[in-house]
């Protein structure tokens, strides 16, 4: 249910023309069920035309084997998540890659994160945190980050790999 903050919100988005972009960042080594839930609780929040998965292709033989298409293909196959919602990015945190299909001076970007990595982006000059009841700035200016909720068992990737074998 909307409330009149969010009801405002969306008026001036509309009447500026911009457009919130949400990054959900990370390793993803591997995705798992948690990560899904969150994807999909991001849609559910902020629209499914709006969110993204990012993630590199940086690859190690222990904490990171995975490669970016290699990733791509858990997501999308496993998870049923549609392939142009998946980008290589260089950075979660500076998503050019996924930025540069939207107007810096219109448009608004948030990076959803967890609890633990919300600290990373406390206390700097461009990222704030995301309120829904605020008017976002458009990202040329500043950033926003949201603490995603958890979903599932508390499951680290290292558990996942360790299954794995």
């Amino acid at each position: 249910m909307l409330d009149v903050n969010d009801i405002i919100n969306d008026i001036m988005k509309e009447v500026v023309g911009g457009k919130t972009i949400v990054v959900y960042g990370g390793r993803f080594q591997p995705f798992h069920p948690g990560h899904a839930g969150v994807y999909r609780h991001l849609v559910k929040k902020f629209g499914k035309e709006n969110v993204f998965i990012a993630t590199s292709n940086k690859t190690d033989n222990v904490k990171s084997p995975f490669n970016f298409r290699e990733k791509k293909e858990i997501i999308t196959k496993m998870f049923n998540i549609p392939s142009n919602k998946v980008v290589e990015v260089r950075s979660p945190y500076v998503p050019k890659e996924i930025l540069r299909n939207f107007d810096k001076n219109k448009d608004s970007l948030v990076v959803a994160v967890s609890k633990k990595d919300s600290d990373r982006l406390k206390g700097g000059k461009y990222f704030r945190e995301y309120n829904p009841s605020s008017i976002l700035i458009p990202f040329e200016k500043a950033g926003y980050y949201y603490v995603t909720p958890m979903f599932g068992k508390s499951i680290s990737g290292t558990e996942v790999r360790d299954l794995l074998g």
